[in-house]
């Protein structure tokens, strides 16, 4: 799960949620603020485990700047101090 701020107050966390379609693998970013699911296509994420797929959307989300384009942010969170 990663964070997304959505109009500069209001923030969630967002999934990566896959759909098997025959020998296909397609991506969803997705959230729930207040009642409303929001979902947006990512792209085609075949690969063998389920856990490549999630990275792989992961990725996709950043490189096509899904969440910048929707008007969303990340939620950077602070570096852990070291000891």
């Amino acid at each position: 799960m990663r964070e997304l701020r959505l109009d500069g107050v209001r923030v969630v966390r967002a999934s990566i949620e896959t759909m098997k379609t025959g020998n296909n693998i397609w991506a969803y970013v997705r959230f729930k603020s207040g009642s409303q699911t929001t979902r947006k296509y990512v792209g085609r994420v075949t690969a063998e485990t389920q856990a490549e797929c999630l990275r792989l959307g992961w990725t996709l989300v950043r490189k096509l700047k899904i969440a910048e384009s929707n008007g969303w942010s990340w939620v950077n969170k602070p570096a852990k101090a070291k000891p």
